[in-house]
């Protein structure tokens, strides 16, 4: 073997471990964030059986919304959450709509405390007015929500 060639071969090698070991640290930053509350894989309804979070993982949760009556079933969203301590927090998530802007959710703070989850957050009301054909959203805030963990 030639020292050009043998130098070739080294150079791959390196450069084949470099990226195996890139690929490696971007998986472990994928996976940082820690699940001490165990929450992944939960799912947590509200009282009225409107809302319900389900934890994909410590850093995404599905919101659904089940209105009873409503033609369109159940709205599910995936949306970003974080935790500071008991505390988590989910990031704010509207749509727009030939109707307008709907607020889907909104400053959304819940405290975790074992099997339940007390929230306070902003969603939206659709209301039809007598003789329209059209819904209204308006902002409806909601305080001291509790979300139990389902078995």
């Amino acid at each position: 073997m030639t020292r050009h060639a043998c130098f070739r071969s080294h150079s791959l090698g390196a450069l084949c471990f470099t990226l195996l070991l890139g690929s490696c640290r971007e998986t472990q930053k994928a996976s940082t964030a820690e699940d001490k509350h165990h929450l992944q894989g939960t799912e947590w309804r509200d009282t009225t059986g409107i809302f319900s979070l389900h934890f994909n993982s410590p850093e995404d949760v599905e919101l659904s919304l089940n209105y009873e009556g409503s033609p369109m079933g159940t709205l599910k969203y995936d949306i970003p959450c974080h935790f500071s301590g008991d505390t988590i927090y989910i990031d704010d998530y509207s749509k727009t709509t030939p109707f307008g802007k709907v607020t889907i959710l909104r400053s959304f703070r819940g405290i975790v405390r074992g099997t339940s989850i007390s929230a306070g957050f902003v969603t939206s009301d659709a209301e039809v007015a007598p003789g329209s054909t059209f819904p209204t959203f308006t902002e409806l805030p909601l305080q001291e929500v509790i979300f139990n963990k389902k078995p």
